[in-house]
C-alpha cells in the first residue's frame, strides 16, 4: 500500500473507534425485557439509540412476532408468553391484536 492509503485508513480507523465511543458514552446499557411487546413503539427508540443495550422481546402473536425479527440487532425476539407460573397455557388472539390475551373471551372477563 501506499502511504496515501495507509492514512486513509488510519483515519478512518479512528474516526470508527471515535465513533463508537461517542454511541457507548451516556447511553443506556444492560438487559431489557420488553413483554407483550405489540408494536415495538416503547423500547425501538432506546434500543436504536443505545446499540450497548441488549433487549428480549416477548410477543405470543405470532403474526406480529414475524414484523419484528431481525428489526435491530441489538434485540432478540421471542414469539411466546411470559407468566409467573411454569408450564404450557392457550393464548387467545383476537381480531384487534392488542387484546390477545391468556383469559378467554366472554363478558364475564369485559368486567374484569
Amino acid at each position: 500500500m501506499n502511504p496515501t492509503t495507509e492514512l486513509v485508513h488510519f483515519a478512518g480507523r479512528g474516526l470508527r473507534k471515535a465513533g463508537r465511543f461517542l454511541m457507548d458514552w451516556h447511553s443506556l446499557s444492560g438487559i431489557w425485557f420488553d413483554v407483550g411487546v405489540f408494536r415495538f413503539d416503547r423500547t425501538h427508540s432506546q434500543a436504536l439509540y443505545n446499540p450497548s443495550l441488549c433487549g428480549f422481546a416477548f410477543e405470543p402473536n405470532l403474526q406480529l412476532a414475524t414484523k419484528l425479527f431481525g428489526a435491530l440487532p441489538n434485540i432478540v425476539v421471542a414469539p411466546m408468553a411470559v407468566s409467573e407460573t411454569d408450564g404450557c397455557a392457550e393464548f387467545n388472539i383476537t381480531a384487534p391484536p392488542a387484546f390477545s390475551s391468556r383469559l378467554a373471551v366472554d363478558d364475564a372477563n369485559v368486567r374484569q
